[in-house]
């Protein structure tokens, strides 16, 4: 025989899940904007527009995440531009070796990296 408060109980219970339920958004929910993506290398040919070359002495830090763990490296390198849109940086070890070759030109991306051996394109350059 089942007892009433157990009755009771059990009503108790399917009332709480019955009013728990989630209850279906009335209005869907809008999208999220993303902001316009701006090619850092075009707006950095922008604000280089006005000159028409620029030979620079630079000093690179690259941050870079490996397995987990935060590593930096310094490097020198030299910035070279020549309008309209050439862009060249040359990156070296504090010693003097040549560590990679950036070329940027007419929308076309290359990276050498003579050390490693290893080539990257694209988009308007030969392999």
């Amino acid at each position: 025989m089942i007892r009433r408060s157990s009755v009771f109980v059990l009503l108790f219970l399917i009332a709480l899940f019955v009013v728990g339920c989630p209850k279906r958004p009335l209005t869907p929910v809008p999208p999220v904007e993303k902001p316009p993506f701006v090619n850092p290398i075009d707006r950095m040919l922008d604000v280089l527009s006005f000159a028409e070359t620029l030979q620079a002495k630079a000093s690179i830090r690259i941050d870079l995440v490996r397995d987990g763990e935060k590593q930096f490296y310094l490097l020198n390198g030299f910035v070279l531009y020549q309008r309209p849109d050439k862009l060249r940086i040359l990156g070296y070890h504090p010693l003097g070796m040549g560590l990679f070759d950036a070329l940027y030109r007419n929308g076309g991306f290359f990276l050498l990296i003579p050390l490693q051996k290893m080539a990257f394109t694209r988009r308007g350059f030969p392999v």
